[in-house]
């Protein structure tokens, strides 16, 4: 539901490995210690190096593309011009069934003491930022990242920076900065077996439960500490909380259905990337989000969404047709 000091410091290089997976890194963790490695080292040209000649990099929410290595040495170049003492903490990473040569996630946190310059063409004070994001990274066959699509907030940076520049800002929480990934660092691997086949298909039928608009059984599955939490919205919720939720969202986009673009378990985690097709007030609305849902045993227990707001605030109030100058 998608309502994501002069050198880069580096935090939480070391991915640990679940009991039972292999020692040696994967394509992603590599891919993620080196293009940490090479923002501490304000490196450009290194992180491109970590990409196919004719890759393609988006920002998901944002008309932002960038093909070809070339394009993107230079947006990561701004990027580490663009903040004051930026920090990259890497997360946890999960890699799918086909391993070195598929799809696999990596979550982050971000940091910067400030941003510096513009935001939407207007000055700004210099003020903290950190999001929680996560990229959805495909591989080829030589170890490069072949697709890369950015999942973060920006409507949380703009709202740390300046919160006047957020229509409707007045009735808003801004999500405050993360002090450091929500469930530590580790690495986890698509193994096959048969916990991953069965939460794969509990996951799936929640979400063909939510395409049915069936709150309950939606919501049947998961445990009663459950906790669900949205990177682009305010705060966690609860159980309770998140069944209001769905049950608003649904009666708000009535013809909403979630279509899945990539999904796969790794150990007790199902990744989903969704993409959200609806019409709000006669017009057709297309929203992207990450998902992920934690297992112990059949239950759900935790839930995480890694979504960009400013994509949901673009539809519904015409926000932000320029680029918005924060990644």
């Amino acid at each position: 539901m998608a309502l994501f000091g002069s050198a880069l410091t580096l935090i939480g290089l070391l991915v640990t490995t679940p009991a039972g997976s292999p020692t040696s890194p994967s394509a992603a963790a590599t891919f993620a210690q080196r293009l940490a490695a090479a923002f501490a080292h304000r490196d450009p040209a290194a992180a491109g190096a970590l990409f196919a000649d004719d890759a393609v990099v988006t920002l998901v929410g944002e008309r932002q593309e960038d093909r070809g290595r070339p394009q993107i040495v230079a947006r990561i170049g701004a990027r580490l011009t663009r903040y004051r003492e930026p920090r990259l903490e890497v997360g946890r990473i999960w890699s799918g069934p086909d391993g070195d040569r598929g799809w696999s996630v990596v979550e982050f946190v971000f940091h910067a003491r400030c941003l510096i310059g513009p935001v939407m063409d207007q000055a700004v004070a210099e003020h903290p930022v950190g999001v929680t994001g996560a990229l959805v990274v495909e591989f080829n066959d030589r170890g490069l990242v072949q697709t890369l699509r950015q999942y973060l907030d920006e409507v949380s940076i703009i709202g740390q920076i300046d919160r006047a520049l957020v229509p409707e800002a007045a009735s808003r929480v801004f999500r405050p900065i993360p002090a450091a990934p929500p469930a530590g660092g580790e690495e986890i691997r698509a193994a096959d077996t048969s916990a991953e086949a069965s939460h794969l298909r509990v996951a799936s039928g929640i979400w063909t439960a939510l395409n049915a608009h069936q709150v309950g059984r939606a919501m049947a599955p998961t445990a009663s500490g459950y906790v669900y939490d949205d990177f682009a919205g305010p705060a966690a919720l609860d159980r309770a909380a998140t069944r209001k939720l769905v049950a608003r969202f649904l009666k708000a986009v009535p013809d909403i259905r979630f279509t899945s673009v990539l999904r796969f378990a790794a150990g007790d985690d199902v990744i989903s990337e969704n993409i959200e097709y609806a019409t709000f007030n006669g017009k057709a609305v297309t929203l992207h989000a990450l998902d992920v849902k934690r297992f112990r045993g059949t239950r759900v227990v935790r839930e995480w969404q890694y979504a960009n707001g400013a994509e949901v605030l673009g539809y519904l109030t015409g926000w932000a047709a320029a680029p918005l100058q924060v990644w």
